[in-house]
Order: structure tokens, then sequence, then C-alpha cells
């Protein structure tokens, strides 16, 4: 999946995620709202005809935007292989 970087610094991203479904960016964002170096998580999406979700993440003073974000995806990633898990022993 590609993104595009808007503003990258410190403690500061805001980024696209160039796909059309809102599912990841909602996801990311819950998830990044539940860590306590992350000060402020939010999506926003102008139009689906038009445009692509956009993320802003912005992190305490000591913690990097790109560390916190990178752990986050990882969360989310071990989470769903959590639930793959559980569901295959369902099967």
């Amino acid at each position: 999946m590609e993104i595009n970087i808007i503003k990258s610094s410190k403690t500061e991203i805001e980024f696209e995620i160039l796909d059309k479904n809102p599912t990841l960016p909602e996801m990311i964002v819950h998830y990044l709202n539940q860590r306590d170096d992350v000060d402020f998580a939010a999506y926003n999406w102008e139009h689906p005809m038009i445009s692509f979700p956009k993320i802003v993440l912005r992190t305490s003073a000591d913690e990097k935007a790109s560390t916190a974000l990178y752990e986050t995806i990882e969360k989310i990633r071990k989470d769903l292989g959590s639930l793959k898990d559980s569901i295959k022993k369902v099967e």
C-alpha cells in the first residue's frame, strides 16, 4: 500500500493513504489514540471521489512520531494475526 507524506517532523506526521477504503485509517487512528505518548491522532477524508484519507499524528516531545506510527502498525499486525489464528481454530 502506498502513502503520500504531506508533512513530517520529529513529533508530527501527516500523510495520505492512497487507497479509498476508510477501514485502515480508522483502525490506525484508533490504535494510535490508545498510546500514552500520542497527543493527537485523527483522520480526515474530504471527499471519497476526489481525495484520499489523510492521517495526522502528533506525539509528545520525547517520542518520535515515526516510531509511534511504526510500533502501532506492528501492534495492529500482531492483533490481526491473533484474530486470524482464532478464526482458523473455528474451521
